[in-house]
Formats: structure tokens, C-alpha cells, sequence
């Protein structure tokens, strides 16, 4: 399931898009660990445990924000928080 909306974040306009799923969930333990370069509990070659630490770096990047959510046996939930209005700079 894909889904995006509008929302507030520190008091700006942001997009934020969800990808969700339904399967087996990420552990507690492991979800601190998912945007770790080369970090992947599948197996040598099955993948190389950078897409979502590449994702994380391009997000942030562009000065958003990937978070995970997960109930282990439920859901997993991917989202990304992309700010629509640059905050304000002061000149002088």
C-alpha cells in the first residue's frame, strides 16, 4: 500500500509518503539497525543491505526525514517526510 498526504511538521508544509505492508514486521531489535550501510538479514545473495541506507542519504539529503515503523507480525511501515515550504532565513 502506497499512500501520501499533507501534514505539519515544525511548523511546515510537508508531503509525507507511506509504504506499507502487511508481512512478518521488523523486530525492535533490528529497527534501529535498518539504515545501516550493508546491514540485511538476507542472505549474501539475496542483497547487499544498501537500499535503504542509500534511501536514507538521498532523503535526508534534500532535507527530509525516512522513518520505519513496525509491529512484528502485523505491519511494516515506511515513511518519508519531504518539507514543501523552505523554512525562513534571516539577511543581515
Amino acid at each position: 500500500e502506497i499512500r501520501a498526504k499533507e501534514h505539519q511538521k515544525q511548523g511546515r508544509r510537508c508531503i509525507r509518503t507511506t509504504v506499507a505492508d502487511q508481512g512478518i514486521g521488523i523486530s525492535e531489535e533490528l529497527q534501529p539497525r535498518v539504515f545501516d550501510p550493508f546491514y540485511t538479514t538476507k542472505s549474501q545473495k539475496q542483497g547487499t543491505g544498501l537500499g535503504l541506507s542509500v534511501s536514507h542519504g538521498l532523503v535526508h539529503d534534500h532535507g527530509g526525514e525516512l522513518l520505519v515503523e513496525s509491529l512484528p507480525g502485523e505491519l511494516t511501515q515506511f515513511h518519508m517526510d519531504l518539507c514543501i515550504e523552505v523554512p525562513h532565513r534571516s539577511t543581515g
